[in-house]
């Protein structure tokens, strides 16, 4: 039996920091789904803005066809509609369907064909207890969308125009507004946040663009990138930061964007848990990122995301995991689980309090961080960073310091070097993060995310005020401070990737600096 994990957010990430699940998620209901047939598949899931809940199923007749139904359940789980709409063939599919909230309700639509030339609309009748179906409607080029649902938004894209670019539409459905526009051929990304803002992320040309509209379907904010790695695969924000996944033949990125400052504050590497078949992103709030997953023997799992990529397990979903999906606006995941004997489940999980414990504003495993040792068995955790390296674009691409660590003198702390100090250089991964120091006037010592060490540097020890000359000069000479750029040093501890480059580093203020 093919197991179907719907996700209404497709493909995104994950991050460490281990913890039970009974202290991150609490499951906040139960409820079973009765169905009119009990399924053994489910296909297309669609939460309306009430609770309700639309549900495509199929009930196996042979090894290659089922009985297609359509189903609608209140919150609670009892069932308000069902329709049977024939049989449908599961090796060789051949026809598309699709669903499209409207202000109260919600339409279900099915092709005969993959493009889309001709299809029924039903709508739930909750007099009757049934979906009642148009006659076969067939429509031109020009007419034929795709719709995706991200409530309370419906965006169509209309891919079938020949034209340069794709239009779409995208409407509010409890507002009523509707604005159209087009995008470039090509992956893109969507999803909302808790004040009902929609982003739309495409590519055009080497450009990232991120597209904000507000409740109205006005357009309140665009942002570009360059240089970003891959293409968009899915998104999630939390009303000031954006969560974006960008997929380059097997690799996926993680970027974090600061939307008021128009910003990209952290890239990583995502890492998946092994054995992980699906993901998705579930929930962002509050600086927090969720994630979805399937285990092989068809159990769910969800994932608190940390800042270098990797994942940890925060609840493991019960029985075989069907379907799984956030609910933005109340900080849920609702799942459907099948039972061992094989009733289907609703299932509720509240994610605010696991967010809390969860903080992508700090270093995800302290002990991960790069250690050297001398040949006398000293280790030395701290890097001091004396120089580094740049392009012809002024972006930095290797540094170079000392090894150091803490030593205690005459009851004094100090630092001691390593082969008496002795310089080693390491290239920056080209998904290079950094926690470092957001000002040197700040008493409270306060880190910020950092992806461009020059662009920090200038602001947290310069005024944001840059060298006429261009080039950051590294002297320990302090007569010529008001000339040049004396860096001193800045000690980090540094995290190395497997080709040995930095892939994050950490500012750690030492008492003699």
């Amino acid at each position: 039996m093919k197991r179907l994990l719907g996700l209404l957010m497709a493909v995104m990430v994950m991050m460490g920091g281990m913890a039970s699940s009974a202290e991150t998620a609490q499951q906040e209901a139960r409820k079973e789904l009765l169905f009119k047939h009990q399924p053994d598949q489910i296909g297309i899931v669609t939460p309306l803005p009430d609770g309700r809940l639309f549900v495509e199923s199929f009930v196996e007749d042979t090894e290659t066809s089922a009985y297609h139904y359509i189903e609608l359940f209140a919150q609670e789980g009892s069932l308000l509609c069902a329709s049977a709409s024939g049989f449908t063939n599961l090796a060789e599919p051949s026809t598309y369907r699709q669903t499209v909230l409207t202000a109260d309700s919600i339409q279900y639509e099915y092709y005969r064909d993959l493009e889309l030339d001709t299809n029924y609309t039903s709508v739930p009748d909750l007099v009757r207890g049934r979906f009642v179906s148009s006659e076969l409607q067939t429509s031109n080029d020009a007419k034929k969308y795709y719709a995706e649902n991200c409530m309370p938004f419906v965006w169509k894209q209309y891919p079938f125009t020949g034209n340069g670019k794709i239009p779409f539409s995208l409407t509010n459905v409890q507002t009523g507004k509707t604005v159209s526009g087009a995008t470039e051929y090509g992956a893109h990304a969507i999803c909302t946040d808790a004040a009902q803002h929609f982003y739309l992320i495409d590519v055009d040309g080497d450009t990232l663009q991120v597209r904000q509209y507000d409740a109205q379907c006005k357009l309140a904010q665009t942002l570009h990138f360059t240089d970003l790695p891959g293409t968009p695969g899915s998104a999630a924000c939390d009303g000031t930061t954006l969560y974006l996944t960008l997929c380059a033949q097997e690799t996926e990125t993680l970027a974090v964007i600061d939307l008021p400052t128009d910003s990209v504050t952290r890239m990583a590497a995502m890492q998946y848990p092994a054995g992980i078949t699906a993901s998705s992103v579930l929930y962002a709030a509050d600086d927090k990122l969720f994630a979805a997953g399937i285990a092989p023997d068809g159990t769910g799992c969800l994932w608190a995301v940390n800042p270098d990529g990797s994942c940890a397990e925060t609840v493991s979903l019960p029985d075989e995991t069907l379907w799984v999906a956030p609910q933005m606006q109340e900080g849920r995941v609702v799942a459907l689980s099948r039972s061992a004997d094989g009733r289907i489940w609703r299932e509720e999980y509240q994610l605010a309090e696991a967010a809390q414990e969860i903080p992508l504003t700090e270093s995800a495993d302290d002990t991960n961080f790069y250690t050297y040792t001398d040949a006398s068995g000293n280790t030395y955790d701290l890097f001091e960073i004396v120089k580094w390296q740049e392009d012809e674009n002024h972006h930095v691409t290797a540094v170079t310091g000392r090894f150091e660590r803490v030593v205690t003198e005459e009851d004094c702390e100090t630092g001691a070097y390593a082969d008496d100090g002795q310089t080693v250089t390491f290239p920056l991964a080209a998904d290079f993060s950094a926690m470092m120091l957001g000002s040197m006037t700040d008493a409270d010592m306060q880190l910020v995310p950092v992806t461009d060490l020059r662009a920090w540097y200038i602001s947290a020890y310069l005024d944001d005020t840059a060298p006429e000359s261009g080039e950051i000069v590294f002297q320990h000479d302090a007569s010529q401070e008001s000339e040049t750029f004396d860096f001193w040093f800045i000690t980090v501890q540094i995290r190395l990737n497997d080709a040995g480059e930095i892939a994050y580093m950490e500012y750690v203020y030492v008492p003699w600096a």
